[in-house]
């Protein structure tokens, strides 16, 4: 392919990621104003993602909690909202999926959310091409490093995806308050 061939789909392929990018901070700015309390509304604000971000996806949608919830810290709770909120949007709309599901777990050690879907995968070798159409997974991974969390990627052709953000107890929840006539007093 000539380099005057190649021009256009270059300018085709950065016009499709600046309206990706725009579309994605349109979305962080309508939605900058939700405001969490506990983890509940956390599985309250996931289950309206759905809604907000692709009125006309087709298929299946469940959020699903494991566990009794813990109360998030603030900053650690929008990080986690965040990183599920991009992991939920890249399946409706790039995935091709007639099942997406997310997994809210507090049964283990921290907070782990899920986020897979049945759709078409994503292909490996634009994984390591260099490429810019998965910047929201760049991203996704950035923000967990941030706040001490681990972040997974599995994923097969045609098999869908699957996403894992795990953040340890510690760094997730808060302490317990302290809470009758001393609650004052630390030893």
């Amino acid at each position: 392919m000539s380099s005057s061939a190649a021009q256009p789909e270059m300018v085709r392929q950065r016009s499709r990621q600046t309206a990706v990018r725009f579309e994605r901070q349109r979305y962080e700015r309508e939605h900058t104003t939700l405001c969490l309390v506990d983890t509940q509304d956390l599985h309250l604000a996931f289950s309206q993602v759905r809604r907000d971000a692709s009125a006309g996806a087709q298929g299946q949608f469940r959020v699903v909690s494991v566990g009794r919830p813990r109360r998030l810290r603030p900053a650690i709770r929008e990080e986690a909202y965040w990183i599920g909120c991009e992991a939920l949007v890249n399946a409706f709309l790039h995935s091709g999926a007639s099942r997406v599901e997310l997994e809210l777990n507090h049964a283990g050690k921290g907070l782990r959310i899920t986020v897979r879907d049945n759709g078409r995968g994503i292909n490996p070798e634009s994984l390591t091409s260099g490429s810019n159409d998965h910047s929201g997974l760049c991203e996704m991974q950035a923000r967990a490093e941030q706040i001490g969390a681990r972040f997974m990627l599995r994923s097969r052709l045609a098999a869908g995806t699957e996403v894992e953000l795990t953040i340890p107890d510690n760094i997730a929840f808060e302490s317990p308050t302290r809470s009758g006539r001393f609650s004052w007093l630390h030893f």
